[in-house]
């Protein structure tokens, strides 16, 4: 039998059935030479094969309840989240956190539905570790300057979160709602995020960032903790 038929065995055989194809005589392997690889490459080709193989083992997507919704800027008001100079639209951000208790995950195809209205979706084609902060963004927003135990993903539309208050819902690739908040009509001048009392803590309200003592009279702490310090100084991050 061609040892080109082995290429998808378990490599423990694969070692030992290219090395004997190679001790072989010219003349045992004519006509195989545009079908027979070289050790290196058959294991590599496996190697490879195998890292694949483990993906979605190792990094499942999401999952309805490993998703804490912590901080929605709906009216940015003055603050320049993206640091283009320009407070606008494009710097309003969803905030949540990849629960403790659950294991690393795939964002990818996680959509964002606004009073029912779909509004994108995440590109990610990462793991993210638990206890990571994740902020939500549209696709027109520049790139974000976040600390380690942040990240930011994009959707592929602008997020137009109204003011007049609204609903928001996280949803996993089979439909399930991942996460889901309402957030009161904003009319402030100045913009004010709405956040959690306690950083991803599912239990804790929802309230005017800068109305909070620990907030320190700032009005929004996207990509941070509420008091301004790192994530992983508020969040069980993973070392």
């Amino acid at each position: 039998m061609p040892c080109a038929s082995f290429r998808h065995a378990l490599l423990p055989c694969l070692t030992v059935l290219a090395s004997a194809c190679l001790s072989l005589p010219p003349s045992a392997l004519a006509g195989q030479s545009d079908v027979v690889a070289s050790p290196q490459d058959v294991l590599a080709t496996d190697a490879d094969d195998a890292v694949q193989a483990a993906v979605p083992e190792t990094c499942l997507p999401v999952l309805t309840g490993e998703l804490i919704v912590n901080e929605v800027l709906v009216r940015p008001g003055g603050l320049d989240v993206d640091g283009d100079g320009v407070s606008n639209g494009r710097d309003e951000a969803i905030e949540f956190v990849l629960d403790a208790s659950a294991s690393a995950a795939n964002l990818e195809g996680v959509t964002l539905e606004v009073d029912g209205v779909l509004r994108g979706s995440v590109h990610l084609a990462e793991c993210v570790p638990k206890g990571t902060l994740v902020v939500l963004v549209g696709s027109t927003t520049q790139a974000l300057d976040l600390p380690p135990g942040a990240v930011a993903v994009r959707l592929d539309k602008t997020l137009k979160l109204p003011d007049e208050g609204g609903t928001l819902a996280l949803r996993g690739v089979t439909g399930s709602v991942l996460a889901q908040v309402s957030w009161p009509a904003e009319k402030d001048g100045l913009g004010t995020s709405r956040t959690r009392t306690r950083d991803g803590d599912r239990n804790a309200g929802f309230a005017r960032h800068a109305d909070l003592p620990l907030a320190k009279g700032q009005r929004a702490s996207i990509g941070w903790c509420l008091s301004g310090k790192t994530p992983c100084d508020c969040l069980p991050c993973a070392k």
